[in-house]
């Protein structure tokens, strides 16, 4: 057997692949998202003596933070991305989990500024409206399964049950770059939840004219804010709102809360005959030095209800010199919000902290 002598140029080409193969193994991207907190940590399913029908409100939305980071390897760049929440129940195949990637979280990047990695949290919410026929179907189970025991619809609708649910973030994200394309993707596990199956309260009381007198319930609220820079560098919310009742013709009282504490007047809406109601409502910001960053969301007085916490961040002029002061040019909003200002340093214990990476820093790669 004769061996053949390599020339140092082979053998240095050879180990440059390995180590350039090495390398890319080392810069496959990859990603995780978790929940690190569950907001939502109950939900409620109404009955009428026979069976469970529609789920109990509040709350409106089943919600969580979650965690999600993503890193494109040495050379990739990160696109977009979207988390979201998929609910499921602890031995149902994962075939069966509700998918709720309609309500997903997402950020896509200009050209120009996509980061290598992401490093954030945010708020992630479905409407119970949403999960209605997995939460009322899940309830109905348990029923049967208490019929084919001997019990009747006294026994079953005579106490509250409860039901041990549970949610997971699921995500995605698109990157380019070397390196990419076989992303390395984290398990995630599942948070755990409670569903109450409620007992029947009976029957209403008759009011005059033998009609029963039950006040509507809101079943859904959601809002989207658009951001407003004018001209002169004063700084505008435009609050789209979208209320459903249970009922049509219905009337609802509430105020716009701002994370602060801050508190508008009392609003009154009224849903149509299809149990809707659209409206808008337009708020200055004071400008500060720095971004004006900040969370809103409407509290119902009657009836009561909560919509999620909507954030915006904004710059609507430059701040003064060493940022200390804005600049003189920036003129300083005003504006009566029913009990004060809608002002934008949160106060410790007031209401949750506005998510601190709405826009992403070119300088942190975020």
């Amino acid at each position: 057997m004769s061996y053949k002598k390599l020339s140092p140029r082979i053998l240095g080409a050879g180990l440059t692949a390995a180590i350039a193969l090495a390398a890319g193994t080392a810069a496959a991207d990859s990603g995780s998202a978790h929940i690190t907190q569950l907001l939502t940590k109950e939900v409620s399913v109404k009955s009428n003596g026979q069976s469970y029908t529609s789920v109990a409100i509040p709350p409106l939305s089943l919600a969580a933070k979650v965690h999600i980071e993503l890193d494109a390897g040495t050379a990739g760049r990160i696109h977009s991305w979207k988390t979201w929440l998929r609910v499921g129940k602890e031995g149902l195949a994962s075939q069966y989990w509700l998918s709720m990637k309609q309500h997903a979280v997402s950020k896509s990047y200009a050209w120009n500024d996509r980061p290598k990695t992401v490093d954030r949290v945010e708020t992630v919410a479905v409407p119970l409206g949403d999960l209605k026929l997995f939460l009322v179907g899940q309830c109905n189970t348990l029923a049967n399964q208490l019929r084919d025991q001997g019990l009747g619809n006294k026994a079953i609708f005579g106490q509250d049950r409860e039901i041990e649910l549970q949610t997971r973030a699921d995500f995605e994200f698109k990157s380019g770059g070397a390196g990419s394309g076989s992303p390395i993707i984290e398990a995630t596990f599942p948070t755990a939840f409670k569903l109450v199956c409620k007992k029947w309260q009976g029957s209403q009381v008759p009011t005059v004219g033998g009609l029963t007198d039950t006040p509507a319930e809101v079943t859904q609220a959601s809002m989207t804010i658009f951001e407003i820079a004018g001209l002169n560098g004063a700084c505008k919310v435009k609050l789209s709102n979208v209320i459903q009742t249970d009922k049509p013709n219905a009337t609802v009282k509430f105020r716009y809360e701002h994370n602060s504490g801050k508190k508008s007047d009392v609003k009154t809406v009224m849903t149509d005959h299809a149990k809707t109601t659209m409206f808008v409502h337009q708020y200055d910001i004071p400008n500060g030095p720095g971004d004006e960053i900040g969370m809103i969301r409407m509290v119902g007085v009657k009836p009561g209800f909560t919509s999620a916490w909507k954030p915006y961040h904004m710059d609507c002029a430059e701040g003064g010199p060493g940022g200390l002061a804005p600049n003189p040019s920036k003129p300083k909003v005003v504006v009566p919000l029913g009990s004060g200002d809608l002002t934008v340093a949160p106060k410790p214990g007031d209401a949750p902290k506005p998510i601190k990476a709405f826009r992403q820093k070119r300088t942190t790669g975020q």
